[in-house]
């Protein structure tokens, strides 16, 4: 089998991993909870452990983890302690380290990262530059969770009658399940309900909008037109006017559909007309830590014309 390297992509949603072997042949896949948490503390050794079970008894050579989040310290111990003698490296994602080694290879010099959070980055004049990635409080406007953020808030609003809502309502179901609203005390379990959803929960309404925005909904079609508007200004903060290349689109929330990547390419073209998305199937952050791995092991890569990352020597 020759030998065997770990590379995993996490966010404060899900891990990928993916074993694999100096010929980039992937002997597995797997997939468990987020590691990326905003303040350390959170995680436990056994329970990351038991996560790497699905490794049995493999001996990996080295393991390299891009990580969404900043408790990069944290994360490193734990790992090192689940895999013993395997050297360990965990770096964050929105270095942009390893996103802009392989959209180079695509020819982006620029990357927007959406998932439950957003962060940009991008090559321009010989500086890497850098735009969002300011958490959940301050950022993620166009990311699962900063768009589940504004669904809640907009359902939320139009219950006082301060908003229209559209079918929002349909996505808050069970959140309202056995309540009055009309009575204070249904209010005060609504917003009970409401202030417990975490970041990943929130991200996990934007499918259902995507529905609603298919179904020919009007505020869903605002929300999603406002999240794609955002992320072409993050393009935007991390490109050059006078340039002209591609921006590589990845992360979940890319995933919903061709709808709502042909929103982001209409309002990327308002704003760097000389600019455009490239949506790659084949391209993961997960790949994307593959392939740093394999760089760094001294293999050349390429890309073939189907999309897909060749290993050349």
């Amino acid at each position: 089998m020759g030998r065997l390297y770990l590379a995993g992509d996490s966010g404060g949603t899900k891990t990928d991993w993916l074993v694999f072997d100096d010929a980039g042949d992937v002997h597995f896949r797997h997939r468990t909870s987020g590691l990326a948490r905003l303040h350390p503390g959170t995680l436990s050794y056994d329970s990351l452990r038991d996560e790497l079970s699905f490794l049995g008894d493999l001996s990996v050579c080295r393991a390299y983890l891009s990580l969404g989040g900043p408790n990069v310290d944290e994360v490193v111990g734990l790992l090192q302690l689940a895999l013993r003698c395997c050297p360990v490296e965990v770096e964050r994602e929105s270095t942009g380290n390893m996103i802009l080694l392989s959209g180079g290879l695509l020819g982006c010099r620029a990357a927007v990262m959406v998932g439950t959070g957003s962060v940009a980055m991008g090559d321009v004049s010989g500086k890497r530059v850098y735009a969002g990635g300011w958490g959940p409080v301050y950022g993620d406007e166009g990311a699962g969770g900063g768009l589940g953020f504004r669904i809640l808030h907009r359902f939320l609003r139009s219950i006082d009658g301060m908003s229209e809502a559209g079918r929002l309502g349909e996505l808050f179901v069970d959140i309202c399940s056995g309540l009055d609203i009309g009575t204070f005390a249904g209010r005060m379990e609504l917003k009970r309900r409401a202030n417990a959803f975490e970041r990943h929960q929130l991200a996990g309404l934007a499918p259902g909008l995507m529905e609603l925005y298919r179904g020919g909904d009007a505020v869903a079609r605002e929300l999603l037109e406002d999240a794609a508007r955002e992320n072409a200004m993050l393009a935007r903060a991390v490109t050059c006017a006078d340039d002209c290349c591609g921006v590589l689109g990845i992360g979940g929330l890319f995933q919903l559909g061709i709808e709502f990547r042909e929103l982001c390419e209409a309002a990327l073209s308002e704003f760097r007309p000389n600019h455009h998305w490239v949506w790659c199937p084949e391209f993961s952050p997960v790949k994307a830590a593959m392939i740093k791995m394999l760089h760094e092991a001294g293999h050349e890569i390429k890309m073939t014309k189907d999309q897909e990352f060749e290993i050349v020597s």
